[in-house]
């Protein structure tokens, strides 16, 4: 293991907190993480979420994350969203690549250089 993959991997916690913030961003208007796990072996992350009105989390699996640089600026990026109530599901295979094109997640430079290391 070379000494900056060494130094990225100490980010993991720092890293997985951010992303929980990144993601409830998303989410707060229409609830609340329960959980979120980052696998960085696997490039995902998963998600329960117990929606407002809801007595039972859903589970959102991203597979992919990775992170690009346009312009100087360091975005997340995915390659594909499972919902595990069908019609989210539908929700989001339709509009999420719309939603994400207009409000990209930006990376804080101070994780980006981590996080492309360590995904």
């Amino acid at each position: 293991m070379s000494i900056l993959t060494s130094i990225a991997n100490k980010f993991k916690k720092p890293i997985s907190v951010w992303l929980e913030g990144a993601v409830a961003k998303f989410v707060n208007d229409y609830g609340k993480i329960e959980n979120l796990n980052v696998d960085f072996a696997k490039k995902s992350i998963t998600a329960l979420l117990l929606l407002k009105g809801e007595d039972e989390v859903i589970t959102i699996d991203i597979e992919g994350v990775g992170v690009i640089e346009e312009e100087g600026r360091n975005y997340l990026t995915f390659k594909s969203v499972k919902v595990s109530r069908e019609w989210i599901d539908n929700l989001a295979q339709a509009y999420l690549p719309t939603i994400m094109e207009k409000n990209p997640i930006e990376v804080p430079d101070s994780f980006a250089w981590a996080l492309k290391m360590i995904i």
